[in-house]
């Protein structure tokens, strides 16, 4: 790490909903010259913004918000890939209008997949994926050309391809089931790709990632150790499976849970009153439309899972219900079924009086608070495990600050002093003289030292954990072959298992009762050879 100032820096905000991520984009934009861009999947519908929460217009202060509301939500939803794609072109876009660009959002994986740019390979285990997420990956790299066309001996037969992987890689041969085609391929075309055997590029990678989980620890508790220890120390975009993209800067705005369940709580209520269910109703109004027009929404993706619409549906339902029966008694008909496939909490029967669909309709607002709490617990979870994982990966977590916004929602003054003013500070010294010159993390306050000691408790139990699972691995992880059964298995446990099983075991007898007649018949024939031959002579 050097003192210096970055050349293309990136602010990201991240949290929990309801944590006030956008109020401090917004101030960090304007008192930088910076440009939003949104990094929550639900609030690039347009049409839908009190149900995907996004910020009002007059909240924005005129600030350009980029990737907000763009898209319809009847259109394809954006795959992640995607979304980083777009995202990189509009940060180009605003660095080219001198603008600081400023990500906000808590969809975190799609922040996590801007923010850091992935080596080839991850840890072996887990980086061989399916057909499709390659493609995905070519696609959002402006890269159009399938590998099998690169390298032909990847369209040969599955065992052609394991015959080829032996002879390059044995290590990696013999670690995968000769039936795991897809990381046997995966295996021989990192290979192709790279010219080094992929065991020998996980073994540097795992040395790597090993020194620089240390190096970062010892660093978050003695920065002194920083300063004596820059000039071998290693860079970002060498210390393991991934690495920042840009020179980031990265805010947690975080708030204790007590007081996050109340304030969504409270804002669940506001969006009533702001409009959230009419919203809500018009997704169920044009699900309704696209099915009597024989058109089937695929309800398991895109804002068909944001929180509200589905938690509120049981209501519209009732509404429905209650109409349409009560205009078909009007007529003198039967009832009228709903068109929906939804809960079997409302029949086709059901008329609920007034005071019943009030009572339906606060049970539905009730789900939507507990589903909101769910998800802020969610969004923790991704921040504390696999974003702090990459971040340690990257060698970056003195790059990531904890803004406490506990008491500072709904007091101007707290906000002033708690949030805006401390994040202000660490911008300012991140721009002017770079990463090594902010300040440290644990210092902005009570709860972001909290917050780093347990993490970097959880990192040193974890690490311990996954270490020891490692070396295990190493020394068992290797498919071997029963010459009996003809069974391959992957590991001493399950070599155990097997030989210890009535399979195996009935596989041995048979073949001691041939090997036992075989004797038989091949001492017999001896013996009758012998004595022909005491005939002859």
């Amino acid at each position: 790490m050097s003192s210096s100032v970055p050349v293309e820096p990136l602010i990201a905000v991240i949290g929990a909903t309801g944590t006030g991520k956008s109020q401090l984009a917004v101030d960090l934009a304007t008192r930088f010259n910076g440009e939003i861009i949104n990094g929550d999947a639900m609030q690039l519908y347009k049409g839908l913004p009190i149900i995907t929460n996004q910020i009002p217009t007059e909240e924005r202060k005129g600030i350009p918000h980029h990737l907000l509301g763009c898209i319809g939500f009847d259109q394809e939803p954006w795959h992640v890939s995607h979304f980083k794609k777009e995202c990189l072109r509009t940060i180009k876009e605003i660095r080219g209008r001198g603008k600081l660009p400023v990500l906000v959002g808590g969809t975190h994986y799609y922040t996590q997949a801007v923010l850091f740019k992935e080596a080839i390979l991850g840890d072996g285990e887990n980086d061989e994926e399916s057909g499709n997420a390659d493609k995905e990956r070519m696609v959002a790299d402006g890269n159009s050309t399938p590998q099998s066309e690169k390298f032909p001996m990847l369209n040969a037969a599955p065992e052609v391809i394991l015959q080829k992987l032996r002879e390059v890689d044995p290590v990696m041969a013999s670690r995968w089931h000769p039936n795991d085609t897809r990381r046997i391929y995966r295996s021989l075309e990192i290979y192709l790709q790279t010219g080094r055997p992929a065991s020998e590029i996980y073994q540097e990678q795992q040395r790597l990632k090993d020194a620089a989980s240390i190096l970062d620890n010892q660093s978050l508790h003695d920065l002194s150790y920083v300063e004596k220890n820059t000039s071998t120390r290693p860079s970002p975009a060498s210390v393991g499976p991934s690495h920042l993209r840009f020179p980031t800067l990265l805010f947690w705005v975080h708030t204790e849970d007590g007081e996050l369940t109340r304030r969504l709580s409270q804002r669940v209520d506001n969006m009533a009153e702001q409009g959230l269910v009419a919203e809500a109703e018009s997704l169920f109004n044009y699900l309704n439309e696209k099915h009597a027009q024989g058109v089937e929404i695929d309800r398991t993706r895109g804002v068909w899972v944001s929180i509200g619409f589905k938690e509120l549906e049981p209501y519209f339902q009732a509404l429905l219900s209650s109409a349409s029966t009560s205009a078909a008694n009007a007529n003198g008909a039967g009832s009228v079924d709903i068109v929906s496939d939804a809960a079997s909490i409302i029949t086709s029967t059901s008329i609920l009086n007034p005071e019943q669909l009030s009572n339906l309709k606060q049970s539905c607002l009730s789900s939507i608070k507990s589903a909101t709490r769910h998800y802020y617990r969610q969004q923790i979870r991704w921040i504390r495990g696999r974003l702090w994982n990459a971040l340690t990966d990257a060698h970056a977590t003195r790059q990531l600050y904890v803004i406490d916004s506990t008491d500072a929602c709904s007091n101007p003054s707290a906000w002033q002093s708690a949030v805006r003013e401390p994040a202000e500070r660490v911008v300012e010294s991140f721009l002017s003289r770079g990463v090594a010159e902010c300040p440290d993390p644990r210092e902005l306050s009570e709860a972001a030292k909290r917050v780093f000691e347990t993490q970097l408790q959880s990192s040193v139990a974890a690490g311990a954990v996954e270490g020891e699972e490692r070396a295990r691995q190493r020394t068992v992880f290797k498919c071997s072959t029963c010459d009996v059964c003809g069974i391959t298995v992957q590991s001493d446990e399950q070599w155990e298992v097997h030989v210890r099983g009535r399979r195996h075991r009935r596989a041995v007898k048979s073949a001691e009762k041939r090997r036992a007649r075989v004797d038989e018949l091949v001492q017999g024939q001896g013996k009758r050879e012998g004595e022909g031959e005491r005939v002859d002579h």
